[in-house]
């Protein structure tokens, strides 16, 4: 049952209802996909990226005003807050707070660039720009956004641009790697969008995890490669 809500959720968080105007709100089944990667955390913890971490990947700052909003007691462990926990719905409220804070950043700069995007790229670009950061929206040495909405008027090229955020210590991390592909797959829309989700749930061969990924990216190539072994897998495998 969970694999048909999730491929449900990601059929609507693909095509979604997209509006006369540019949406400036994620859809619920954006919201959706982003806390199905993130996974609910109640206690502090140290991510990849060695921050404190918790709830749906909520990295925790000093005087942190979104704890607060969510109306959990931080204040009474204080910063790094060690040992602080939280409920689902505390989580829930936290992770709304932040998601409306990349949404916004992301339209900002959407708007800036003076682009017509639909639900789709919202989707996808939040979903990137939750993960590594707000702070990589607008590349200030180059003077230019990030490649991903630099590129956005040549839609392959800046889906290509989502797998420059999948390598941890300079190697292909397996889980940021099924990410950028589902995100890849929404932002092209690809109509088997569907099965993306089985890209999560489904361990991808050595072949395709372990290539290189230098300057030059081919989301194409990568999702064609997993669609390929997905219905391999599955004709051969009961789901």
């Amino acid at each position: 049952m969970k694999k048909v809500i999730l491929a449900f959720y990601l059929v609507l968080f693909s095509t979604g209802q997209i509006s006369a105007s540019c949406p400036e709100k994620l859809s619920d089944a954006g919201y959706s996909i982003i806390k199905e990667f993130e996974g609910f955390k109640g206690s502090a913890y140290s991510c990849v990226a060695k921050a404190q971490t918790i709830g749906y990947g909520h990295v925790i700052k000093r005087n942190d005003k979104h704890l607060e909003q969510a109306s959990v007691q931080a204040n009474r462990i204080g910063y790094p807050y060690s040992g602080l926990s939280l409920n689902n719905s505390q989580a829930a409220e936290l992770f709304k707070l932040d998601v409306n804070d990349v949404v916004a950043a992301v339209v900002k700069q959407l708007k800036a660039q003076n682009l017509t995007y639909k639900q789709q790229h919202l989707n996808a670009y939040t979903s990137l720009f939750y993960n590594v950061g707000t702070g990589c929206i607008y590349n200030r040495s180059k003077g230019r956004p990030d490649t991903t909405i630099h590129y956005f008027n040549n839609r392959a090229k800046a889906a290509d641009q989502f797998f420059s955020y999948c390598t941890v210590n300079r190697k292909v991390n397996s889980g940021l790697f099924k990410r950028r592909l589902v995100e890849a797959c929404i932002f092209l829309d690809v109509k088997k969008a569907v099965d993306a989700i089985k890209i999560v749930k489904t361990a991808l061969p050595d072949s395709l995890l372990n290539k290189r990924l230098n300057s030059i990216y081919n989301s194409k190539y990568y999702i064609s490669l997993a669609q390929q072994h997905l219905d391999n897998y599955y004709k051969t495998t009961r789901v």
